[in-house]
């Protein structure tokens, strides 16, 4: 066999030389400078595609750190942009674990969305309590879930839970978590908060009326933060302002998680919106009302609620503010 093989090599040999002689000199010299030219400009691929992998290998490098000081957690307070961030975060970065959107099929959701597109208004109105009831159905087997399989692989972690939530379940985790505490300001915030309870507020009454209308429209909204949310070093609270710089704050976690491999073309809203805000209607906005403005305004960090105003007051500017 070894034979055979090798006196089909000699034949094959034996072709090449009586083609080569027959050729004159420069011909073969063409050639053979032809054949050196087409090896250079191979190599030369070759190298510049390591170039260009070592060069992103190294971008990964920087842009993720494997061994982050701390978990992120996003104390969801409503009416804030909680949503958008936990969509958009997990959506595009690894590890972002939430009741509103996770890393492992965020992509898949995105997917659906830009091939269903949400109802109009109109069409929301009409089915707004279906929509309501499913979703705190869905919500809470999340969070349920969530709960049973732990949050210990998870860089960041955005839910809408009451304050005490944050202690114990994820108060034993392998890193220290930090709390992003998104910030709103007051008025805006109250009136977003009225809009989404369908509550028309009027300025034209007294200021017994005036505290009715914000204990409505504030309720429970607001429980989902506590001045003793930080209770130990293990756990540290900061503040942004939002929805004002959500894409500020996009950025800001995007130089701390892993990037995708697949990146999104585009983000599809799903939106909590029941109804439609038209801020240019709001009565408390007018000059004329400023004075009512003031007195809703005392109302609010007289509140229940308030030490959560009070908080973003005195954080927003401050060295813990993350996006000052």
């Amino acid at each position: 066999m070894e034979r055979e093989k090798a006196s089909e090599d000699n034949e094959e040999i034996g072709c090449l030389l009586s083609h080569f002689k027959k050729l004159d000199s420069g011909k073969i010299i063409r050639y053979i400078l032809t054949l050196a030219v087409l090896n250079l400009a191979y190599n030369i691929v070759l190298l510049k595609r390591k170039e260009k992998c070592i060069v992103e290998a190294n971008a990964s490098t920087v842009s993720w750190n494997p061994s982050l000081p701390v978990t992120y957690g996003l104390v969801h307070m409503a009416r804030s942009g909680g949503s958008a961030i936990n969509h958009i975060l997990a959506l595009k970065y690894e590890r972002v674990c939430g009741n509103k959107g996770s890393s492992y099929n965020a992509y898949e959701i995105n997917e659906k969305k830009r091939l269903h597109p949400p109802l109009t208004y109109t069409d929301i109105q009409i089915t707004a309590k279906i929509m309501t009831r499913h979703a705190d159905k869905t919500g809470k087997k999340v969070k349920e879930d969530a709960y049973m399989i732990g949050f210990d692989d998870c860089d960041y972690i955005a839910m809408e839970v009451k304050a005490n939530i944050w202690q114990e379940h994820m108060g034993d985790l392998h890193r220290p978590l930090e709390l992003h505490v998104p910030c709103r300001d007051p008025i805006d915030h109250l009136m977003s908060m009225c809009t989404f309870r369908r509550q028309k507020f009027r300025c034209n009454v007294s200021n017994e009326e005036l505290q009715i209308q914000v204990d409505g429209c504030i309720h429970n909204f607001l429980k989902r933060f506590s001045m003793d949310m930080a209770p130990s070093p293990n756990f540290t609270m900061k503040c942004f302002s939002s929805p004002s710089k959500i894409d500020s704050y996009i950025e800001y976690m995007g130089e701390r998680l892993q990037k995708k491999r697949i990146q999104p073309s585009e983000y599809f809203d799903r939106t909590s919106n029941k109804w439609p805000r038209h801020k240019e209607t709001e009565c408390i906005w007018e000059k004329a009302n400023e004075g009512v403005r003031k007195r809703v305004e005392e109302m609010i960090f007289k509140h229940k609620s308030g030490k959560y105003f009070k908080y973003c007051k005195n954080c927003i500017g401050s060295e813990n503010d993350l996006l000052r």
